[in-house]
């Protein structure tokens, strides 16, 4: 079945490209569906076939001597190129986008995407059209070639009989920011919004810069049965396959979600990481100085596919905020040093060291990258604060700050460089003196903030009223309410009796060892409680649930578009994830690996389970409308399994390597889903 969209890109790709024709039965893209006097059919062939290689033959340009000219969307118009030998579709083009105009440039019929194919006919093309612009796509979405040829009318019919695809003009997207000083209204009142304080604004493929407001989602489709901390790729479920017949990668894990957000209105999707390098299967670090190497199975992964997906040949396309994850290694100045000592710990440094460069460069030029964030939440005041009780440790936190930002911008100057901190206002306020001197390469910080009363206590600190030339705009890179709720609100406390005893028999019923061989971390606080086993999985979600969820997230949005240093949200988050709880209650259990009689393991009484929805260990939360943090119910869509088991995260392939080819099935959340689409919907311009 063809679905049509108004002022979209149809994409109607044919079941094989070996097709020698592919025809486009086709309404509601332009024209008049009921006049069939007034459109006709238009075959394009390439008499050159399908080419070996990208490379073009020499061209003349008949059109412009300017790179490219634009009509009044700011859409390139294609010039019209002549090759001396017949046309070929170029190698390592896959799709083809057809746009036809009017004698004065305007679009009348299309984009519609197809299969590349040496033959293809388009029928119900308005007879108005007078020429047809057609981009050469790599992976669906990225221009590598372009032509722009006539169309002459005979009878209801026009054949363009020898396109001439030449190397496209570069696709670009150059951001930057905007910030003023604000005006501040009596106390106790909100701040005065003025639209013009602080913006975003991007420039795409050379064009006037536009002011741009972050409608995003955070975007991490984990599978069920798949733990973040546990695989190769570390959360990165955006790379491309470097041998198709050794890997499957994610490719149908994230086409099943790309076009469903781009239609729903997303511009921007945060995705947690991005790397160039994985670790081992058995949990090592790989030498980056030995990569690539397939004899040792060791690759450097692209993440073209997925970009090019987002970009979408410029048709509303998806942007991209990056973030390459480094961990406690890279930012804690103890954890650091160990690495003097710990050769696991050194791998660990010289790894991410090497890989967050890499990926920068690897996509610095890509149009689909809005920017990056070079952390999530490793933001706390005795490593941020320029009153720091541990002077060495703040200041070693803000070299890496200033390290990584510096690395980034000089890597990608025309991308925004920030963070994804807590909802701390203490970074603003007790941060000033490092932010001048480690933090000048931020271009925006990012706020994790689940406020559900008012947005001033987590964002007025960032004013330019209290920050000065300090000020950055921020985006709120996570905001979110749990959908679920619990039929189960048991609490316990694990270090005490009653819950001693259960928690010891049940380790050491797991762990093969005696109760009397289960004991208490020294130092554990023996008041410490948490939510019951049973509480835990006696998740639910209903109408009402997420209704409830709907209405603070509908409202809390509104107010984030509203503050005046907000630039917007990447809401927390797509779906759920099954891998979030932690596991909790620890105890220690005899180290039977080690030679040394004494050495202990931790081990928790509440264990995590990545094929089961669970709630956290906390208690209730009374902010929250359905009572509970629970961090697999943050989804706008559900997920359940869909054709295979939780075990068969991996595909079943002999080496074991890449992802199942069974995607999840999700269910959206429709009351939360609809709530945030419309206060994005009603958003005020900036």
């Amino acid at each position: 079945m063809i679905k049509i969209r108004k002022n979209s890109r149809l994409k109607i790709l044919s079941s094989s490209v070996a097709l020698a024709a592919l025809t486009l039965l086709t309404t509601g893209c332009g024209g008049d569906d009921n006049n069939e006097a007034s459109v006709g059919t238009v075959t394009l062939v390439h008499p050159g076939g399908r080419a070996t290689s990208a490379a073009a033959h020499p061209v003349t340009v008949l059109q412009s001597d300017q790179p490219s000219v634009y009509d009044n969307q700011h859409r390139r118009i294609n010039q019209n190129y002549e090759h001396e030998e017949p046309g070929q579709i170029p190698g390592g083009i896959d799709t083809v986008s057809v746009i036809f105009r009017d004698s004065l440039g305007n679009p009348v019929y299309g984009p519609i995407e197809v299969d590349a194919t040496a033959t293809l006919t388009v029928q119900d093309v308005p007879l108005t059209a007078q020429t047809v612009d057609i981009d050469y796509l790599r992976n669906g979405g990225f221009a590598l070639f372009e032509d722009q040829e006539p169309v002459v009318w005979a009878n209801g019919s026009a054949l363009v009989d020898d396109p001439d695809p030449s190397p496209a003009p570069p696709s670009t997207s150059d951001w930057a920011t905007t910030i003023k000083s604000t005006r501040t209204a009596n106390a106790g009142q909100m701040i005065a919004a003025d639209s013009d304080l602080t913006r975003l604004m991007i420039a795409t493929e050379g064009g006037t810069p536009q002011s741009f407001l972050v409608k995003g989602v955070a975007y991490s489709p984990a599978p069920i049965g798949y733990n973040t901390r546990q695989s190769t790729d570390l959360g990165d479920f955006f790379w491309d396959t470097p041998k198709a017949e050794w890997f499957i990668d994610w490719e149908k894990v994230w086409k099943r979600d790309i076009e469903k957000i781009r239609s729903l209105g997303f511009n921007t999707i945060r995705v947690y990481n991005m790397i160039p390098y994985h670790i081992n299967p058995d949990g090592s670090i790989p030498d980056p100085d030995q990569i690539p190497n397939q004899d040792k199975g060791l690759f450097l992964y692209q993440h073209q596919k997925f970009l090019d997906a987002c970009w979408n040949d410029g048709d509303r396309p998806i942007y991209v905020l990056v973030g390459i994850s480094m961990p406690d290694e890279i930012w804690f100045k103890q954890t650091f040093d160990n690495g003097k000592t710990d050769a696991n710990i050194a791998a660990i440094i010289k790894f991410w060291d090497r890989a967050f460069p890499e990926m920068v460069k690897q996509v610095a030029d890509h149009p689909a990258v809005l920017g990056f964030t070079i952390f999530n939440e490793k933001a706390f005041p005795l490593y941020y604060s320029d009153s720091s009780p541990e002077p060495a440790t703040a200041q070693f936190w803000w070299s890496q700050v200033k390290k990584y930002t510096e690395i980034a911008k000089q890597l990608a100057p025309t991308k925004l460089v920030g963070w994804a901190a807590n909802d701390d206002p203490g970074i603003p306020k007790n941060s000033q003196g490092f932010l001048r001197t480690h933090g000048q390469a931020l271009d925006f910080f990012g706020v994790n903030g689940y406020q559900t009363q008012s947005w001033r206590p987590s964002l007025d600190a960032y004013l330019p009223d209290a920050l000065g030339d300090l000020a950055r705009p921020v985006i709120l890179t996570e905001f979110g309410i749990p959908a679920t709720s619990r039929t189960d609100h048991s609490l316990f406390y694990p270090y005490r009796e009653p819950g001693l005893s259960e928690c010891k028999a049940r380790i050491a019923a797991a762990e093969g060892v005696s109760t009397s061989e289960v004991t208490i971390p020294p130092g554990t606080d023996a008041s410490l409680q948490f939510a019951t086993l049973e509480s835990t999985r006696s998740l639910f979600e209903d109408a009402q649930t997420r209704t409830a969820a709907g209405s603070v997230v509908g409202r809390m949005a509104k107010l984030a578009f509203e503050h005046p240093i907000s630039v917007g949200i990447t809401y927390f988050e797509w779906s759920d994830e099954w891998w979030k709880q932690e596991p909790y209650a620890k105890f220690w259990v005899p180290n039977r690996a080690v030679s040394d009689p004494n050495a202990k393991r931790t081990v928790p009484c509440g264990a995590l389970q990545v094929d089961r929805q669970e709630g956290s260990s906390s208690q209730a939360v009374s902010d929250f409308p359905n009572q509970y943090w629970d961090e697999e119910g943050f989804g706008l869509h559900s997920i359940t399994l869909n054709g295979r088991t939780s075990e068969q995260v991996f595909t079943p392939n002999p080496s074991g390597v890449g992802a199942n080819t069974y995607p999840d099935k999700m269910m959206a959340r429709t009351e939360l889903l609809n709530a945030l689409l419309e206060s994005y919907k009603t958003a005020p311009a900036r």
